[in-house]
């Protein structure tokens, strides 16, 4: 491990296998973009008839 630069050279570089979890409240946000996404397509779809 030569060619790594001095600040990770005493870096824990072992693979971290800690599940990540996201945050609920972002969580809850993207699913209300998703919903809002769904729901103007399908208004635009509605309109157009």
């Amino acid at each position: 491990m030569t060619g790594l630069p001095p600040e990770l050279r005493d870096a824990d570089l072992t693979p971290d296998d800690s599940p990540r979890r996201t945050r609920p409240v972002v969580t809850i946000v993207a699913l209300l973009c998703i919903v809002g996404l769904i729901l103007s397509v399908a208004a635009g779809f509605l309109s157009a008839f």
